[in-house]
């Protein structure tokens, strides 16, 4: 048997068994039983609070990848779907790759369609009402480019985190990666505002070394916290385990950690479910998926290597961000049942990581969504 028939034989009993009127028992990811969504519509008053953010950008290892592949196809691929359920996306831009973009645009062509096309999209995002905010990683300040492949090569780790930097350098590369985002829209869009923000590998520890550079920008607003979350290595170190996994928005002043009721910043945390071993069909899905054309990401890079980054506490590594690039046909049971219980849900994904299966999830997943809830998808109606 081929592996597409294997595939499409494992959906078809899966879609039968999820076809039952009645809830039956499951298991979650961590063993336990719970109940299956029932296929009742809810009141149309329920609201819930959805977010869809993106990090928009190249693959940040060895090969970054193409900008069409990894950027351009796969978002207007996610923004139609969005935009046939009437929700908007929140794009945070790698910035600092913008800034890397526009130097080497002025002696090679191909990398001056690169920029025109991210243009071009951006204002398409505005346009259409999505919004789009800075987003860092200062490595790329050491990447180098590749002119006859038009890619670059981001081997050079050293600055991942922007606490890395010292004083002179947080502010050379804050003010370069806010200034090439502003010079793409500020002509089309002199009035917008960019006032959210999302760290570089969620690396906003410490707060200390982004707050000068927030208050000079007027960002007030963060997303880069995953409540619980822990990491330490030579990549990167995140502390978030004081925060509650899928804790609402909260004002902070000088710890993003730390709630504040009169803080002047908020931050927006991105919501998980709890994830331990994936389940003998978890695998064999995962593994047929890889390996078929629409199982595969769009995007056609190289990521980090990140086989260091082994979590402080073992416990801790136990969650799944809630993103499309996870979302497929045996986790979508796991999202409903996060909405039936949390009124917020953040997605944080990456468009070059994609599918064609995710995105065919993900409208299945918001016509749902669409027929059992009256969704905002706008964060400023959370202050």
């Amino acid at each position: 048997m081929s592996l597409k028939s294997i595939y499409l034989s494992t959906i078809l009993s899966e879609s039968k068994k999820n076809a039952s009127v009645n809830p039956k028992q499951t298991k979650n990811f961590d063993g336990k039983a719970i109940n299956q969504i029932q296929a009742k519509k809810l009141s149309s008053d329920v609201t819930r609070n959805i977010l869809f953010t993106f990090d928009y950008e190249l693959y940040l290892g060895a090969d970054s990848g193409t900008v069409n592949n990894c950027m351009i196809e796969p978002t207007e691929k996610i923004i139609t779907i969005l935009e046939k359920h009437g929700m908007k996306g929140i794009f945070f831009v790698d910035s600092t790759y913008l800034a890397q973009l526009i130097r080497v645009s002025k002696d090679s062509p191909a990398a001056y369609r690169d920029l025109t096309s991210i243009k071009n999209q951006l204002h398409r995002l505005l346009s259409a009402g999505h919004e789009i905010h800075p987003h860092i990683h200062p490595h790329w300040t050491d990447a180098e480019y590749d002119v006859a492949q038009n890619r670059w090569h981001l081997n050079d780790l050293k600055k991942y985190r922007f606490s890395s930097l010292n004083d002179e350098q947080k502010n050379i590369v804050f003010d370069e990666a806010i200034n090439a985002l502003l010079s793409l829209i500020k002509d089309a869009f002199p009035e917008y505002k960019m006032d959210a923000f999302r760290a570089g590998g969620w690396c906003i520890q410490p707060f200390s070394a982004f707050e000068p550079c927030f208050r000079k920008a007027g960002i007030f607003a963060d997303f880069s916290v995953i409540g619980q979350l822990q990491i330490s290595s030579q990549v990167k170190s995140i502390d978030f385990s004081s925060v509650a996994a899928n804790a609402v928005p909260y004002r902070f002043s000088e710890d993003e950690c730390k709630p504040s009721e009169k803080g002047q910043y908020i931050e927006l945390p991105i919501s998980s479910i709890p994830v331990s071993k994936n389940t003998r069909f978890d695998n064999l899905v995962e593994k047929i998926m890889w390996r078929m054309p629409f199982g595969k990401s769009m995007g056609d890079g190289k990521g980090v290597p990140y086989s260091n980054d082994l979590p402080v506490n073992v416990e801790l590594q136990k969650l799944e961000t809630l993103s499309i690039e996870h979302l497929t046909f045996n986790r979508i049971p796991y999202y409903k049942k996060y909405l039936l219980s949390n009124t917020f849900m953040q997605f944080i994904s990456h468009p070059k990581m994609v599918s064609s299966h995710h995105l065919k999830m993900l409208d299945k997943f918001l016509n749902w969504v669409s027929c059992n809830y009256r969704i905002n998808s706008n964060w400023r109606q959370l202050l």
